[in-house]
């Protein structure tokens, strides 16, 4: 009678954590898939003249990036404290996905000519690049309150360059007035 009793608290207790670091690095590969996807599509664009109906599949990969951005942080923030090893394992993950993303942004910033003839175009991918940045802060904060303390710094440093490439990319969007 007492095992019936415990048995499900146990497994009420095994729910409670839904994610660990392999949670996490699942989120950051499908962040990292989209922003991909992202960036071929932008450099896929053909000419100097584009019409709204061409950029709409784009519009449309970034908004599923923004919401993968923002599942990637319920993960973090349902996940268990990271041990010491799914920590390690995840700062090579965090640099690629670095890497990838400022390659993203790069291409962005090379094709802000091509969405200025779009007159609401580039004013848009601003508002976009400003979500994306605001929820990858928050997920990278998450992902930073569950590594270790002895390791958070070098957790929000690998963190910094994606940080560093959002500045760039959101100030060659910004609007500039006379």
């Amino acid at each position: 009678m007492l095992l019936a009793n415990v048995l499900p608290v146990v497994a009420l207790a095994a729910t409670t954590v839904l994610a660990d670091g392999k949670a996490i690095t699942a989120a950051m590969a499908t962040i990292k898939a989209d922003t991909v996807q992202l960036g071929a599509s932008v450099s896929s664009l053909a000419g100097d003249l584009l019409d709204v109906l061409t950029v709409l599949p784009i519009a449309g990969e970034s908004l599923g990036l923004l919401a993968d951005i923002k599942k990637g942080a319920e993960v973090a923030d349902k996940s268990a404290p990271l041990t010491q090893d799914e920590a390690l394992g995840l700062a090579s993950v965090t640099v690629d996905l670095a890497a990838q993303v400022n390659k993203t942004l790069e291409i962005l910033i090379a094709a802000k000519p091509k969405f200025d003839g779009l007159l609401v175009v580039s004013p848009i991918i601003f508002l976009n690049l400003e979500a994306q940045r605001e929820a990858t802060t928050d997920f990278g904060n998450k992902v930073v309150a569950k590594v270790p303390k002895d390791l958070q710094a070098i957790a929000k440093g690998l963190m910094q360059p994606i940080d560093d490439g959002f500045n760039e990319v959101i100030a060659a969007y910004q609007i500039k007035l006379l």
